[in-house]
């Protein structure tokens, strides 16, 4: 864990632990679903389960609270298929998502497609059970530049249709800044990744000193709401055909790993014909080696170093009301739980780019510091106990590959940001941004110097802001 403080601060700081710590003895421990064995679920529970995942190997059970009620949530593969399932204290199953082969579609929905697409190109297909709603499939395709998603009864009967243009809604807010991505590929020494957080809290104009603000050569391409599979396209995708790239600064949080918060959205760009045609680098600008100027650089929605930063603070917390407002939703139990195949996804990023000797610095974007000694710390819901697994897992990785680093900038609440440096909650201001964006930039320094021995003390001393 990295500190920011110096002695003084370090002695006031270990005094409000120490009362908090005495505060919070009679306080209930914050904890989301416990990890139950097939054999510790209650005898109904264990016949559901064995009936409904009979051919699949049960990852995991989960036994949880849902609308005060007992509940079991199951995970369990077949050769790739998923099945995940919500079941009832008394055995009823509650809930059943199932993925399936196009060729297990009930003959009805495949002739009701054709009758009203023609022959199109399945893509996703599930099978969604609820209790008391009965079964749907929910059916992902494309014909004609079209993309077209359903939800249908087994008899063929339409609950749910849209239809779209495949590339109107390019998902994650790649189209707008693949276009800078394409101008600037040749140049590219450093991307920027991550959610909102990253995408407004890290300023690459302040990269790699006075060249870098007339050429630019550090690009931001964080999106809000992105998770692991947006990451994964974007460097996969692009980054690799980066030729000139050294970094990847990834503004990561333990929300990525965590089971209960889904981002969906990288499979949607896979979907479209535009991420199809760029994985075939159809129609990519060729690289002259001619550095293109920041004045050319369209930057009508953000800087031409894909900066989306703002200002001006939300009124939701200069009011003390509203701030004990926050502090309440933080005090809340969280519900989280690690994913041990993100992190396995994660570490094969990492692995890529060591291939094409790239760095990774993954840094915690900071929350405000209303969140500090709160059991929870970030309103998605992430515990102290969760966050405290997640860092280690990054201390691990940070040991494991020498082109990968760990900044816990966050370190729950616990940082030398002011109220004054955000823009709200959990997003930075412009000023917040130039103080983490220096920092940043002054560790990749270090490390480039090949001071490696100081890289620990860099770290250290680097976050305080």
């Amino acid at each position: 864990m990295y500190s920011a403080f110096d002695n003084s601060k370090l002695a006031e700081f270990a005094l409000v632990a120490t009362l908090l710590m005495l505060l919070s003895v009679n306080t209930p421990p914050v904890f989301g679903g416990k990890d139950v064995s097939l054999s510790e679920a209650p005898q109904a529970v264990r016949v559901t389960i064995e009936r409904e995942t009979k051919g699949f190997d049960i990852d995991d059970i989960e036994r949880d609270k849902d609308d005060g009620k007992i509940v079991y949530e199951v995970d369990a593969e077949n050769d790739g298929r998923e099945i995940k399932l919500k079941i009832a204290e008394d055995g009823t199953l509650l809930q059943k998502e199932e993925e399936l082969d196009t060729k297990d579609l009930p003959a009805a929905i495949l002739n009701a497609v054709k009758q009203m697409f023609g022959d199109v190109d399945f893509e996703d297909v599930e099978k969604d059970y609820r209790w008391g709603r009965g079964t749907t499939y929910k059916i992902e395709a494309e014909v004609d530049k079209l993309r077209i998603d359903l939800e249908m009864k087994e008899d063929g009967t339409v609950v749910k249709k849209r239809v779209r243009d495949n590339d109107d809604d390019v998902p994650g807010g790649l189209r707008k800044v693949r276009g800078k991505f394409m101008q600037l590929r040749g140049q590219l020494k450093i991307v920027v990744i991550g959610d909102s957080r990253a995408e407004k809290g890290v300023d690459p104009s302040y990269f790699l000193g006075e060249e870098n603000k007339k050429y630019p050569m550090a690009l931001n391409f964080g999106s809000g709401g992105s998770g692991l599979p947006r990451v994964q396209v974007i460097i996969e995708g692009y980054l690799v055909h980066t030729p000139k790239l050294q970094w990847v600064v990834y503004g990561i949080s333990p929300r990525v790993f965590n089971r209960y918060y889904r981002s969906d959205e990288g499979d949607d760009i896979k979907r479209s014909s535009l991420y199809r045609s760029d994985k075939q680098q159809q129609g990519w600008p060729e690289i002259t080696g001619e550095l293109v100027p920041a004045s050319v650089i369209d930057d009508d929605d953000f800087s031409a170093w894909g900066f989306d930063g703002e200002d001006g603070m939300d009124d939701d917390l200069e009011d003390e009301d509203d701030r004990e407002d926050f502090r309440e939703d933080l005090r809340e139990n969280g519900r989280y739980r690690f994913d041990a195949k993100r992190l396995e996804v994660f570490e094969s990023l990492i692995q890529l780019l060591a291939r094409r000797n790239v760095r990774m610095l993954a840094f915690t974007p900071p929350m405000h510091p209303i969140s500090a000694g709160l059991p929870c710390t970030d309103d998605d819901g992430t515990n102290r106990e969760a966050y405290d697994e997640f860092v280690a897992k990054m201390n691990a990785l940070d040991k494991k590959y020498p082109n990968f680093y760990f900044l816990d900038v966050n370190n729950k609440g616990e940082h030398n940001l002011e109220h004054k440096d955000f823009n709200n909650f959990d997003h930075l201001n412009t000023k917040g941004a130039k103080k983490l964006s220096l920092m940043l930039n002054d560790f990749m320094k270090t490390v480039d110097s090949g001071k490696k021995i100081s890289v620990q003390k860099a770290r250290i001393s680097q976050v305080n802001l």
